[in-house]
């Protein structure tokens, strides 16, 4: 008797507990089979020709040289890459210790008809009422698509076609706002059209028996140099070499959106000429397709299959063998190694689905943990769900932020998880169709309209009583019933895509995608009014005497997890010992201890008379003779440091004029370094090597000082909290996924006059310190959205700016900011900027804000690792 192994020897990795024991001349009764043959799949180089090694056909060898013949390429017999190669001595090995072994081989082939179908973020959407345009975030746009005369939707088809039966596609849910010439953002609009079409071929009994998904993904994924946007699906026929047909359509129905023909390609692969690579159903059609006729009996193996595949794919391919194996066609055996053993393929659990840590626990019912069922027996509990909500980007992140901004009290339990549950509310006045939901909770802004189960209405409720536009005065009873919620912009003007947790309602889900459209096209819901404009289908009630009631949803619209000493999960605990704010979009920073404290300094002040403000030295210290000086009451500077000025000092004499310093301005940078006499003096020189030596500027004789103003600002200088000389920041090194805090209450909210001590006044021009996303373009939708304000509840909402003080001599420290580094799944840019504004004494061009004029000055970026080494630049 022989034995050996497929994967414990040194020269077959990949392919462990799998034995074969070999008996040959084995006496056993004449109605119990030898089992003295072994089927193995196995696969070669792309380049050996099927008229010599077919595909899907077992060979029968009888030593390794007619292995090597029939995979011969050339005068090569050995193959170079790694799983020809772990074939070749999968089949050594068998010979080496079965010398009189009976095996087959069987070429595990590739599809001959492939088709890929490539996705372009770039393409346009369309609706039975508007132009095309562009994708948007939140948009949900499906893609039409038939495979083999099949309407493609996904799973069983709830969510492909419109209630009363007309085809939509696949709903695809855009996560952001398409950019021209931004490759990484628009990757993740392509990864969202691949995945839902991917996923809808392979939930879809009808279409997935004719055809299945090879490969999606992103083709930057395939090939980074390339840079692609875009991303790609191939798709081959369920059975080998059989035909396979693919069309993409634009049909749209309604308001619903539909991807245009500009957003697909469609190129035909010859699987069989092309070097792609293997993916478990390729093994599953051999076995299914191989093994036609009479075949002696043996044991079937895929070495390979599990060298190469992760644990989805060797139970797969093990599944296959193993029923291959159980028919009674066959009564083979299969060696296999399928993964660990799954609790849900007992039948009475296969519906189950692994709960949550932040979900429900209700009394009695059974639940699927760690591959284990278990009946929950106490009492119901359900955890505290935090509140998130998404960001529209193009738009202000404000909403965003507040709405996903919550404070955790010390030792409290929260989930986040959506609830799927919200607190209606009704209110007597001119708009008794707008309902207000409770702001425990904000109602996803990527999820325009919803079917919801109503209840908690009871007699004498508003909601028991409703009356619907276009049925007259007939009075509705919501309460148990399944109605439509809509959230529809509140006022588009002022808050873009957002409800503002003001929704309407709908008993039909065509009447909510009219009110939706008729809100949109009003500027929002708060402009809809009663009248021959309010849509028909909208729910109201007439009088309103204020009521609550409940809607809820079942599945939960979003579910996020954290990772927190090696342990994952949705439901965390803040152990902290005092409440602290979290912000469900600024995970998993938002729940730690920051990584790194700055305290920063930055100064800016206004000379409203430069000829009284400056004047040559008359001290009589050699080192400032004829050295002009700044006389600013209380400055902060110190010595090293670079300033800056808004408006040149103009010197004059007679005729002749010059600049006693030069104004920086957008295009033009004109630093000079301060060098301090004392608290209130301080002189400047032109050049870092000037003021090295000690050369000032001054004012030559004869000149006189012009009485205009200048407000001068500095670069920002930091350092950690323990750091005595703070240095010129110019690049924050920062980690992903970690929190960064700083102190700006040293920073004036004002450039105080320089005349007198540090103090509020009208006449002060007003400064910022805004965290940007951009070092040159300011406005409400370039703030970075990961700034966190802690200085007010809930200690981590919006921060636009850093929190800076008003002018005094008295400072008391404060770290009131915090900036949490999105990870790289998050929407990211490498770099975001601390940017100063500074309102300017006189007209200016340049108008970031759409307001009062404004200077602007890059502060400092706050860099990201790309790795644990290089920084951005």
């Amino acid at each position: 008797m022989a034995t050996f192994s497929l994967g414990t020897s040194g020269s077959t990795p990949g392919a462990p507990g799998v034995y074969i024991n070999e008996q040959p001349g084995r006496i056993a009764n004449a109605d119990l089979a030898a089992f003295s043959t072994v089927y193995m799949l196995v696969e070669t180089e792309e380049d050996v020709p099927t008229t010599r090694f077919p595909f899907n056909t077992p060979v029968k060898i009888s030593s390794l040289n007619d292995y090597k013949a029939l995979i011969r390429v050339g005068n090569s017999t050995v193959p170079d890459s790694r799983i020809p190669l772990l074939s070749y001595n999968c089949v050594q090995e068998f010979f080496a210790n079965a010398q009189v072994g009976d095996l087959r081989v069987v070429r595990v082939g590739t599809p001959n008809q492939i088709v890929e179908l490539e996705f372009f973020p770039s393409g346009t959407k369309l609706n039975s009422t508007d132009l095309p345009s562009s994708l948007m975030a939140g948009n949900v746009v499906y893609a039409q698509v038939t495979i083999n005369g099949l309407k493609l939707v996904a799973g069983d088809g709830s969510t492909g076609y419109t209630s009363s039966g007309e085809w939509l596609g696949v709903p695809v849910t855009i996560p952001v706002n398409y950019v021209a010439g931004d490759e990484v953002n628009n990757r993740k609009i392509a990864a969202a059209i691949a995945a839902a079409v991917a996923e809808a071929i392979e939930t879809n009994p009808a279409v997935r028996s004719t055809a299945y998904v090879r490969d999606f993904g992103l083709v930057n994924d395939l090939d980074p140099s390339l840079n692609s946007q875009n991303s790609y699906v191939t798709i081959s026929s369920s059975t080998f070499g059989g035909n396979l047909s693919v069309v993409t359509e634009v049909f749209p129905v309604g308001s619903n959106f539909v991807f245009m023909q500009n957003t697909y390609d469609i190129e035909n692969i010859v699987g069989q000429q092309t070097n792609l690579e293997r993916v478990p159903q390729d093994y599953t059609q051999c076995i299914a397709t191989a093994f036609d006729g009479a075949q002696d009996q043996g044991y079937l193996i895929t070495p390979t299959a599990y060298a190469q595949f992760d644990a989805a794919g060797r139970a797969l391919v093990g599944a296959a063998a193993a029923a291959h194996c159980e028919s009674n066609s066959f009564k083979w055996m299969a060696l296999a190694d399928p993964g660990p053993y799954l609790v849900t393929d007992v039948n009475k659990y296969s519906e189950y689905v692994p709960h949550k840590a932040a979900a429900d626990l209700v009394t009695g019912l059974k639940y699927l943990v760690d591959n284990a069922i278990y009946e929950w027996t106490g009492t119901d509990v359900s955890p505290n769900k935090l509140s998130n909500q998404s960001i529209v980007f193009g738009q202000s992140a404000e909403i965003a932020i507040n709405e996903s901004a919550n404070p955790v009290a010390d030792s409290v339990q929260v989930g986040l998880l959506d609830s799927g549950q919200y607190t209606i509310n009704s209110t007597n006045g001119a708009q008794d169709f707008l309902f207000s939901l409770d702001t425990d909770q904000y109602w996803p802004v990527t999820l325009p309209i919803q079917k919801v189960t109503l209840s908690g209405a009871l007699t004498g409720n508003d909601f028991a009583n409703v009356k619907i536009q276009g049925q007259g005065a007939t009075t509705f009873n919501l309460n148990g019933t399944e109605v439509y919620v809509i959230a529809a912009p509140y006022d588009v003007a002022v808050s873009g895509e957002y409800s503002l947790n003001n929704v309407l309602l709908a008993t039909s889900a065509a009447d909510a995608s009219n009110i939706y459209n008729a809100a949109v096209l009003a500027g929002g819901s708060s402009n809809l009014a009663f009248g021959p404009t309010l849509p028909n289908g909208i729910v109201y009630v007439q009088p309103a005497v204020g009521s609550s009631a409940l809607i809820s949803y079942a599945d939960p619209y979003w579910d996020i997890e954290v990772d927190i000493n090696g342990q994952t999960s949705d439901l965390i605990e803040n152990i902290s010992g005092a409440t602290v704010g979290v912000n469900t979009l600024h995970l998993p920073g938002t729940l730690q201890d920051p990584t790194e404290t700055y305290r920063l300094n930055w100064v800016s002040r206004t000379i409203f008379n430069a000829s009284t403000s400056i004047a040559n030295y008359t001290g009589s210290l050699a080192a400032y003779q004829g050295a002009a000086v700044f006389a600013v009451d209380t400055h902060s500077l110190v010595s090293g440091q670079k300033i800056y000025f808004t408006q040149p000092v103009v010197q004059t004499s007679g005729s002749v004029s010059s600049n006693l310093v030069k104004q920086t301005t957008k295009l033009v940078s004109n630093p000079y370094w301060v060098k301090v006499i004392s608290e209130d003096q301080f002189v400047v020189a032109s050049s870092l090597t000037n003021y090295t030596v000690g050369s000032y500027i001054g004012i030559p004789s004869g000149y006189t000082l012009s009485a205009l103003p200048t407000i001068f600002y500095s670069q920002i200088l930091g350092g950690g909290l323990t750091v005595i000389a703070p240095m010129e920041l110019l690049t924050i090194p920062m980690v992903r996924g970690r929190k960064y805090e700083f102190d700006s209450s040293s920073i004036f909210n004002e450039a105080a006059a320089a005349a007198a001590a540090p103090t509020p006044a009208v006449a002060n021009p007003t400064t910022s310190i805004y965290l940007n996303n951009s070092s040159l373009i300011l406005g409400n939708e370039q703030i970075t959205p990961y700034g966190e304000d802690l200085s007010v509840s809930p200690f981590c909402g919006w921060l636009p700016e850093l929190n800076l003080v008003n002018p005094t001599t008295n400072l008391t420290p404060v770290v009131a900011n915090a900036y949490c580094v999105p990870t790289v799944d998050q929407f990211f840019q490498p770099e975001a900027y601390m940017v100063s504004t500074v309102e300017a004494t006189i007209p200016l061009v340049f108008r970031p804000w759409g307001q009062s004029p404004h200077w602007v000055h890059f502060l400092a970026a706050l860099a990201v690792p790309m790795d644990p080494t290089p920084t951005f630049p």
